[in-house]
């Protein structure tokens, strides 16, 4: 009886262990199926992302580089200035002259001083507004008005200023844009409703700042500015061509006009001088009289009175 209950217990042990064993064998087996199915996966979605990144690197200049195709479409924005000096024999025609010539490019006249009067050395200062793209040609034609003494160009680059006033001024738009849709929709109350427009009001307030700058600043870079000085000087030679005789009779007409205009001026400051003579000088001289003659009246009484004194302490 104790003999067919061990081997019952022990077949029944046998059984167990066969099942568990036969379990974790089919476990590991569909355990390692699935890793291998998922390392399979994993391979063939490594390789395929590796394919699309691959594809998209950009090559060397592609459209893909936002800043390589910003900048080669950023246009350069550059002020330039110049400035001319130029002689000439006669000033007679050179104001219609010059007229003519900022006409005919394009341009206008800033500002303009004329000096001197007929008879006497005469000159002109223009401030010139010229179109960039005739720039060039205005400075040849202008000078040919007469001898060209000196030239100067300066130029100045304003590209980072402009477009970054350019942002500014974008930014600054869809902030008012926000500001009149809350206005429209979410303002209830009074109190957000003003807080609302007082914000607004600043933003136009700088907005306006901006543009009135955007304005100038695209105005100097799209006009050039030229300062044109013409000097008039008589009877004028070119500095190789004069020998020793015309330097004297140059020098020697020089002085002349300059006596003349010493002369003139002189005349007219005397002129000038003349009523203010007529209204204090005489006035001065009627006073100075006056206390002249009260003083001598003064002093004869002074001495009358000490006269009389005197003798009456001798007596």
């Amino acid at each position: 009886m104790k003999a067919i209950a061990l081997f019952c217990s022990v077949s029944l042990w046998t059984i167990i262990f066969c099942v568990s064993a036969s379990g974790c064998g089919s476990s590991e087996s569909m355990s390692l199926s699935k890793s291998e199915q998922f390392a399979s996966t994993g391979s063939e979605d490594v390789s395929d992302f590796n394919e699309i990144a691959m594809n998209q690197v950009p090559t060397e200049g592609s459209s893909l580089d936002p800043e390589v195709s910003e900048d080669s479409a950023v246009e350069r924005k550059i002020i330039y200035e110049s400035e001319l000096r130029i002689e000439v024999t006669s000033f007679d025609d050179i104001p219609a002259r010059v007229k003519d010539i900022v006409k005919a490019h394009g341009g206008y006249v800033a500002s303009s001083s004329l000096d001197g009067i007929s008879g006497t050395r005469r000159s002109g200062t223009w401030v010139i507004k010229i179109p960039i793209r005739k720039y060039a040609d205005f400075l040849d034609q202008a000078g040919k008005l007469g001898e060209l003494q000196s030239q100067n160009e300066n130029s100045t680059e304003v590209t980072a200023q402009y477009y970054d006033l350019e942002g500014r001024i974008r930014t600054k738009k869809q902030e008012e844009a926000r500001m009149l849709k809350h206005l429209e929709e979410d303002t209830a109350k009074l109190e957000e409703t003003l807080a609302v427009e007082k914000e607004l009001m600043r933003i136009r307030t700088e907005l306006e700042s901006m543009q009135g700058r955007m304005r100038l600043l695209t105005h100097q870079v799209d006009f050039s500015t030229v300062t044109l000085h013409v000097q008039e000087y008589r009877d004028y030679q070119p500095e190789q061509q004069l020998g020793f005789m015309a330097e004297v009779q140059r020098t020697f007409s020089v002085s002349i006009s300059r006596l003349v205009v010493f002369i003139r001026t002189l005349a007219i400051v005397l002129v000038g001088v003349l009523p203010w003579v007529l209204v204090l000088i005489l006035p001065a001289i009627l006073i100075v009289r006056w206390c002249s003659s009260w003083l001598n009246k003064l002093l004869t009484s002074f001495i009358q009175s000490w006269r009389k004194w005197w003798k009456i302490k001798i007596q």
